[in-house]
């Protein structure tokens, strides 16, 4: 006598989504694209800005090749010319590189807003030979905050996390994780991701 045996299957519940981060995008002032153009501007902005010093670290960095370095302190160096650059495999999504804000007291505390010039800045032929970056996930002390957008364009750009930190935030002496997670990667001749400039702004009292 064949018996059947029904096995009993019981589906788990879908779980519930994760909110998403907001998105950001970020916005290109091409008028801010040469050397003497982004020293002028980061001279006039640092008269208002007392965001004090930062320290900046990376996942990974690019070996360095003759005498050009790829270190994370190319990133708040004043420098176009010269460029984090990640040293992951393939283009670099996942890599990432923190910024460590300024914990003295006597400064005021970061508000959200940062600029960037993306890729590597110092003339069009080399933006065009390295990956640039097309999204980036931003944390602040290890919680996930917003998704950035950025525009594969030579210019300073800039955008606003005040509304994704919340009120809350404590920014003072906090590190900012900016991880990779899209690349543009058109017309570039290695797979290699950098950045030229980064640097948090707008602390004002």
């Amino acid at each position: 006598m064949l018996h059947t045996i029904a096995a009993l299957v019981v589906l788990a519940a879908p779980a519930a989504d994760a909110p998403s981060l907001k998105v950001v995008q970020a916005k290109l002032d091409k008028k801010v694209a040469r050397q003497a153009q982004y020293t002028q501007h980061v001279e006039k902005a640092s008269k208002d800005d007392d965001c004090g010093g930062f320290t900046y670290a990376a996942s990974s960095t690019l070996a360095p090749a003759k005498r050009l370095h790829f270190d994370p302190k190319n990133l708040n160096d004043g420098l176009l010319g010269s460029a984090w650059c990640e040293g992951g495999p393939g283009y670099g999504v996942g890599q990432s590189f923190t910024i460590t804000l300024d914990a003295n007291e006597g400064h005021p505390a970061w508000t959200g807003r940062v600029e960037i010039m993306n890729g590597n800045a110092g003339n069009a032929k080399l933006f065009q030979k390295s990956g640039r970056i097309k999204a980036l996930k931003v944390s602040l002390n290890d919680k996930p905050i917003a998704t950035v957008q950025l525009q594969d364009a030579l210019g300073l750009q800039t955008f606003e996390l005040g509304e994704a930190l919340g009120k809350d935030a404590q920014t003072r002496g906090g590190v900012i994780k900016f991880e990779i997670a899209e690349v543009y990667s058109d017309g570039a001749q290695s797979e290699d991701t950098c950045v030229s400039e980064i640097r948090p702004a707008h602390c004002v009292p």
